[in-house]
């Protein structure tokens, strides 16, 4: 029986997201650098050509894990929009970044690495600055929320200690304290003391 067009739409998109998934993986090992096509389409099981089938270029595909990065941190703030409490939203966040980090290593790997490459860095579209300025504002409204003078500075703040704990878990793996971290971030973002 012939194959219906819902279904090689399906085949379609799985192979897609095989490569982008691959893709990830081998960038988050070796770098943008020392990644090459080849590489990619033998993490994924595939042919040079079947892969070029779905991306131009390694700078196309590049741009489309980087998409892929985006909506898993979007979903990060998405996840805590349903709280009505705005400490009860800062603290699902915390644990969503940690969950995150322990989970999906390889999308913070491959998040910092591409920050910090310059090579990656001009691949960064405007939609990427967008959607991380989207998160900052969300958690700068979190933080109006809850009443902090300087909200936005706040949200900057918090950012940029959830990003550095990220960059120390990829550098020290399992020796990294996230636990502890975890309730010393959740401690100090309390009502307490804020």
């Amino acid at each position: 029986m012939p194959r219906t067009e819902k279904q090689f739409q399906e085949m379609r998109e799985r192979s897609r997201q095989n490569i982008l998934n691959s893709a990830l993986k081998v960038f988050a090992a070796k770098g943008y650098q020392e990644t090459s096509i080849s590489d990619i389409a033998i993490e994924a099981s595939i042919s040079k050509g079947l892969l070029y089938n779905y991306f131009s270029s390694k700078e196309d595909l590049t741009r489309s894990v980087m998409e892929m990065l985006l909506i898993e941190l979007e979903n990060m703030t998405r996840n805590v929009e349903s709280e009505k409490d705005p400490y009860k939203k800062l603290r699902k966040l915390i644990e969503e970044a940690f969950d995150a980090m322990e989970t999906n290593s390889d999308y913070w790997r491959l998040y910092s690495s591409f920050i910090l490459q310059p090579e990656t860095a001009k691949l960064i579209s405007p939609e990427f600055i967008s959607s991380l300025e989207r998160i900052f504002n969300s958690m700068e409204k979190i933080f109006s929320e809850i009443g902090v003078k300087n909200a936005k500075e706040e949200a900057k703040i918090f950012g940029a200690i959830l990003d550095g704990i990220a960059f120390h878990v990829m550098l020290e793996g399992e020796s990294y304290p996230r636990n502890k971290m975890k309730k010393y971030l959740i401690k100090k973002y309390s009502k307490k003391n804020l």
